[in-house]
C-alpha cells in the first residue's frame, strides 16, 4: 500500500461534539467479561422501506395496496415472519429469504417508524411554518447527514453518534492496540467524533506500506520513519499528523496479518458471495473472530477492548 494511501486509511482529525445523553451511558457503563462488537451497515443507496417490511393482516394490505398502487408486491409473495401466536403480521420481500431464517432463529428484530422527525407530523403540519421539523426534509443528502448524526435540528453537525458514543466508551477501551471503531466505508460523519478516530481498513490487499517487510534494508528503513515521526514534536499540527502515522502504523502490525487470512468457517459463509459489500462484511468478520478468539484464549497482548464499535458501511447499497 502506497504512502498517501495508508494515510487516507489511518482516520482523521476529529472536530467538536454535541455528546448530549450519550454522557449518562458512560455514566452507567461498566466493565464487561466478554468481547462485545456492534456493526452498523448504512446504506447510501436508496431503499424503498415500505415494500421490505409490508403489513399482512387482511386490513394492513389492503391499506398497503391502495396507498402502494401498482407498486405494491402480492401478498401471497411476502415471507412471513412467525410469532410466538397467531397468524403472522408482517412480511418481508421475497428477495430476503436470509432475513426471514434470521428472524426464524431469533437473531434478528426489526425497529419500525425511526427516522429523523422531531415529532409525528401531518401534512398540514409540515406545510405549517410554525411545526417543529427537521431542516431540509426531502433533501436526501441532508437526510443522509441527519441519520449519521442523529441530530435533526441542523444539517451542520461536525459530529456522528457512532464517533460520540465511541467517545463516551473510550475508558472500557484504553487497554487497546487497536482503535475501538474501524470503518470499511472511509473516514465520514457517521465516525467522527470529538477525540475518536475512526482506523479504516482496506477489503481487499495488505494493510501496511511498501517497502517495509522483513529484511534487514526494509528494517533499517522502518527505524528511520518512526525516528522522523518522533521529531518536529513542539508543533500541534505536526504532532497531531504524526501520531496518526504512529497509531496507524501500529494497528497495521496487528490487522494487517488478520485482514491478510484465510479462515475456513468465514470462507464457507463468504465463498459464494461477491461484490463490495460483502467484502465489507467479511473484513469485519475477519477482525471480530479473531478478536473474540484473542479474549477467550486470554490474549490481550493485541486487543483487551470490552466494547468495541465497528462501523461498516456500504455505499449504493439498493434492493
Amino acid at each position: 500500500m502506497k504512502r498517501r494511501t495508508f494515510l487516507a486509511h489511518a482516520g482523521v482529525l476529529a472536530g467538536s461534539a454535541a455528546l448530549g445523553q450519550l454522557g449518562l451511558l458512560a455514566a452507567k457503563a461498566a466493565p464487561a467479561n466478554d468481547y462485545k462488537a456492534l456493526v452498523c451497515v448504512f446504506l447510501y443507496g436508496g431503499n424503498d422501506a415500505n415494500n421490505t417490511l409490508v403489513p399482512l393482516d387482511t386490513a394492513g394490505y389492503a391499506n398497503y395496496a391502495t396507498t402502494r398502487s401498482y407498486l405494491a408486491l402480492p401478498q401471497a409473495q411476502l415471507l412471513p415472519l412467525a410469532v410466538a401466536a397467531g397468524a403472522p403480521l408482517y412480511g418481508l420481500h421475497p428477495a430476503l429469504p436470509g432475513l426471514q431464517a434470521l428472524w426464524a432463529a431469533g437473531n434478528m428484530a426489526i425497529v419500525a417508524n425511526v427516522g429523523t422527525l422531531v415529532q409525528p407530523l401531518t401534512k398540514a403540519q409540515y406545510l405549517s411554518t410554525s411545526t417543529t421539523k427537521p431542516e431540509s426534509l426531502f433533501s436526501h443528502i441532508d437526510q443522509q447527514h441527519q441519520w449519521q448524526a442523529s441530530i435533526s435540528s441542523t444539517s451542520s453537525s461536525n459530529s456522528g453518534w457512532g464517533g460520540r458514543l465511541t467517545d463516551q466508551l473510550a475508558s472500557l477501551n484504553s487497554g487497546s492496540s487497536v482503535p475501538p471503531m474501524i470503518s470499511t466505508g472511509g473516514n465520514n460523519l457517521f465516525v467522527t467524533g470529538a477525540a475518536s478516530q475512526a482506523l479504516v481498513i482496506p477489503t481487499s490487499g495488505s494493510f501496511g506500506l511498501n517497502g517495509y517487510a522483513s529484511d534487514a534494508t526494509d528494517a533499517a528503513r522502518l527505524t528511520a520513519l518512526q525516528q522522523l515521526l518522533s521529531l518536529d514534536q513542539g508543533d500541534n499540527l505536526v504532532q497531531a499528523a504524526q501520531a496518526v502515522m504512529t497509531g496507524a502504523l501500529a494497528s497495521s502490525a496487528v490487522l494487517n496479518p488478520i485482514l491478510t487470512s484465510t479462515n475456513a468457517t468465514l470462507t464457507a459463509r463468504f465463498g459464494a458471495l461477491t461484490g463490495n459489500f460483502a467484502a465489507q462484511l467479511l473484513a469485519i468478520a475477519k477482525v471480530i473472530q479473531v478478536d473474540n478468539g484473542l479474549t477467550s484464549e486470554g490474549n490481550k497482548s493485541h486487543y483487551s477492548t470490552r466494547y468495541t464499535y465497528t462501523g461498516v458501511h456500504a455505499p449504493s447499497v439498493q434492493k
